[in-house]
């Protein structure tokens, strides 16, 4: 099968799978413990393939390498330090940890979220300069904190993590926001610049990328909702539709 089959197969399964687990959600059927565990595989998995397809496998292969291992890194430090995104630690809710900080499944969640970031970025910015790279990783960082501004307060509802100082978003410390957005401007930053000379990668299928971001994030603003945190979920839908809105109109303009 060609990777862009396997690309729509997994876009397809990831949708649908999203689609269930919040019409069960506020349907108020039981939770699925699989489905906790599949969900991020699917969108991983598509966030693979789309890389594969887009990039080429040399160039893909360096991102997922650089985001798995440099967010298991950050988070690890994190963690370990408070230096990173404030103090916090994890639950077990995810599973075992990585020397006892950070959960396995996290930098797998970073990865399928920074990528469509990435791509969303990348079709923003039109220069072909020495700034590109510097000027992709920015923006690919304010669409990940984005994201966050609904995650992260029903996350910390749910008891999957802990913040260990008060913070002032929603009990978060702003700190996070910085630490989020610095983690994805270095990744995607390093990645571009090992990859000179940059160069425009925009493919048609880069509207499905879009469309993964909107699935994760849309259902952040859904499990806030649903928990009664319109606060968050009317800022992170607020913030995150402007990324969106700007991602489709730059992709139906140049496509």
């Amino acid at each position: 099968m060609q990777r862009s089959r396997w690309m729509k197969v997994f876009f397809s399964l990831y949708a649908v799978l999203t689609a269930y687990i919040y019409i069960r959600l506020f349907a108020g059927f039981p939770f699925q413990l699989w489905t906790f565990f599949l969900h991020p595989v699917v969108a991983f998995a598509f966030a693979v393939t789309h890389a594969w397809q887009r990039e080429g496998g040399r160039r893909a292969a360096q991102l997922i390498v650089l985001a798995l291992l440099g967010t298991l890194a950050v988070e690890a430090v994190g963690v370990a330090t408070g230096g990173v995104f404030g103090a916090y630690h994890y639950s077990l809710d995810f599973g075992p940890l990585f020397l006892g900080l950070v959960p396995y499944v996290i930098p797998v969640v970073w990865f399928y979220m920074l990528y469509p970031a990435y791509v969303l970025a990348d079709r923003l910015v039109n220069r072909e300069d020495g700034l590109r790279p510097v000027q992709v990783a920015a923006v690919a960082g304010l669409v990940m904190v984005a994201w966050d501004l609904a995650l992260d307060p029903v996350m910390v509802a749910r008891g999957h993590w802990v913040w260990d100082q008060p913070g002032a978003y929603f009990g978060i410390p702003l700190q996070n926001f910085w630490g989020w957005w610095l983690t994805t401007f270095v990744i995607v930053g390093t990645y571009l610049l090992i990859n000179k000379p940059a160069r425009l990668l925009h493919t048609r299928a880069d509207h499905l990328a879009l469309w993964g971001y909107v699935l994760m994030g849309g259902g952040s603003v859904l499990s806030a909702v649903h928990a009664g945190m319109w606060g968050p979920a009317a800022v992170g839908a607020l913030a995150m539709g402007v990324w969106v809105w700007l991602g489709f109109k730059a992709v139906s303009v140049r496509d």
